[in-house]
């Protein structure tokens, strides 16, 4: 399976049914990395809404009622679905699991008040071009 199937990303976010991933954002797919930056913020402020105004039934949700222990297991779980996607599968399945890992880091940056603003500006100042 190649990245979020529309039914995963309703119940990641809790998305009302006849929403979807493409939703979140209405950038065209050719902008690239901007595009990825884009679906990065968008998703982050949605997991943010699913903090401040729990949905029943959102997966996202459920993790931050489990509380912070329960979110670092999660991405855990997933560095290791990671490396092994990495080790042993195809580059569909890495992505696929990045993208989980990526997900679940950015719970816990919103369970713990951190603003994904912070995270880009660390990469700022370690990325020197040339």
């Amino acid at each position: 399976m190649v990245g979020w199937s529309m039914v995963s990303w309703s119940l990641v976010l809790g998305l009302p049914d006849h929403r979807t991933k493409d939703d979140l954002t209405t950038r065209p797919s050719d902008q690239g990395l901007l595009g990825m930056s884009t679906i990065l913020e968008d998703l982050f402020d949605v997991i943010q809404d699913r903090k401040v105004n729990p949905r029943e039934g959102s997966y996202t949700c459920h993790l931050f009622a489990a509380g912070e222990n329960e979110i670092l297991k999660k991405i855990g779980e997933e560095v290791v679905e990671t490396i092994v996607a990495a080790k042993g599968e195809d580059d569909e399945r890495l992505v696929y699991e990045v993208a989980d890992l990526l997900y679940h880091t950015l719970v816990l940056l919103v369970y713990r008040d951190i603003e994904l603003a912070n995270v880009e500006e660390e990469l700022t100042r370690r990325f020197k071009p040339g």
